[in-house]
């Protein structure tokens, strides 16, 4: 699926994007209408003087028409099933349905065709017909028809749980390989850790969301000093907490363009991709493990899709990241979000929701057993810690002893064991 850059989350909702998308379909009809009075229709289009007036009025009524009832069409049906699909999956995922570039460029393309057709009705005349700015029009006719039929498409698969999760599990995956791709710069961090002691408190309370790391370097270059934040993306503070602390002091209008770099939003948005995603498939896993819905296939799902996602960061090491500036100074450290932590965010609420679940017992087995063969030594004793508390939740159950076993058979031995 296409992601649009993450600038900010202001500019990929559903009427940013959409709007810059009609209003510019929109302007060229201007331009097309020009360009026939300004040049021979021949050297524009094969034929000329096709249309008529009343002919250009009607094809050009009936697009516009067409459109925004294929507008209005799209929005109520999509509204109506994601609607569903986060009453029965999670609410969630109208964050995933107001950002995807589908439904954005769908509408922003049938809007856009209507505010064509409008435009070009207005230089419509007994006298004179646009000949290509109406030929135009029904080019965009066709496009838009071929956009539906693939919105629609879209649209069914998205609310489609396997094809859900597996395109969330994707970006968890993506977002997990790009943040822990950074080189372990410890030693470097250490070497000034200790002089980041002028703290800049937080102006307001709520989520950090997108990070302008390249405007904070350039002014902690500008000022050298080297800023650290104190919490990564998707953190959450309120008015009063230590945003960020600095290397030496520097004065208002300088803390101002970096508190200007940090935008604050009052809920957690898809800045965040490893939060959110990581949220989204627990909150869909736990809804399907819960006796409403009791849907354990769902819950296998994205217990292996946080498993595919997970071995990308097997044989991470935590650190901070460090981003310098073009003559190689430290300028800007961001926390890294803990191994440790993101699993227990994960697999602690999956564990405890599996009660009387033997299924879902065999997958969480499974997948400390995969994270032991291929990963590191931090990373094999995070297994081996989930799986102590997953058998002692398991002899609490009352199963038998076959369904027990048919979950330590699927531990290798040191896990079985409990040693190294």
């Amino acid at each position: 699926m296409i992601n649009f850059p993450q600038v900010s989350n202001k500019l990929t909702t559903l009427w940013t994007v959409p709007s810059a998308i009609a209003l510019g379909i929109g302007l060229s009809a201007f331009a097309l209408v020009y360009l026939d009075r300004l040049l021979d229709p021949l050297s524009v289009i094969v034929v000329t003087d096709i249309f008529t007036a009343p002919t250009a009025r009607g094809m050009l009524s009936i697009i516009a028409g067409g459109a925004m009832t294929a507008l209005s069409l799209a929005y109520s049906l999509v509204l109506v099933v994601f609607t569903l699909a986060a009453a029965n999956i999670g609410p969630r995922l109208l964050k995933r349905f107001t950002t995807d570039p589908v439904n954005q460029v769908t509408a922003g393309l049938l809007g856009g065709t209507f505010l064509y057709c409008v435009v070009v009705l207005l230089f419509v005349t007994p006298e004179d017909v646009p000949q290509t700015a109406v030929f135009g029009s029904g080019l965009l006719g066709l496009i838009m028809v071929m956009q539906l039929i693939y919105f629609v498409r879209e649209v069914s698969r998205n609310v489609t749980i396997d094809d859900e999760i597996a395109a969330i599990s994707q970006q968890l995956a993506s977002a997990l390989a790009k943040r822990y791709e950074t080189p372990d710069n410890k030693e470097d961090e250490e070497d000034f850790s200790k002089t980041l002691d002028h703290e800049h408190e937080t102006r307001e309370a709520g989520y950090i969301g997108h990070i302008d790391e390249d405007l904070i370097i350039k002014t902690a270059a500008d000022n050298e000093c080297v800023v650290r934040l104190e919490k990564s993306s998707g953190g959450f503070l309120v008015k009063g907490e230590i945003l960020f602390s600095t290397s030496r002091t520097i004065d208002e209008d300088t803390a101002s363009q970096i508190y200007d770099a940090i935008t604050l939003e009052p809920s957690r948005s898809t800045d965040s991709e490893i939060e959110f995603s990581t949220n989204l498939l627990v909150e869909i896993a736990l809804r399907a493990l819960s006796p409403g819905v009791n849907d354990t296939f769902t819950a296998l799902a994205c217990v292996d899709s946080f498993s595919n996602a997970f071995a990308k960061i097997a044989d991470a090491q935590t650190a901070p990241s460090i981003s310098h500036d073009e003559d190689g100074e430290a300028r800007l450290v961001i926390p890294d979000l803990s191994v440790i932590h993101l699993f227990s965010m994960t697999f602690n609420p999956l564990r405890r929701a599996s009660r009387n679940n033997i299924m879902m017992y065999q997958a969480l087995a499974k997948a400390y057993t995969r994270f032991f063969i291929i990963g590191s030594r931090p990373i094999r004793r995070l297994a081996k810690n989930h799986t102590e508390l997953l058998m002692q939740q398991l002899d609490q159950e009352p199963l038998l002893d076959i369904d027990k076993e048919s979950v330590t058979d699927l531990l290798i031995t040191p896990l079985r064991k409990g040693t190294d």
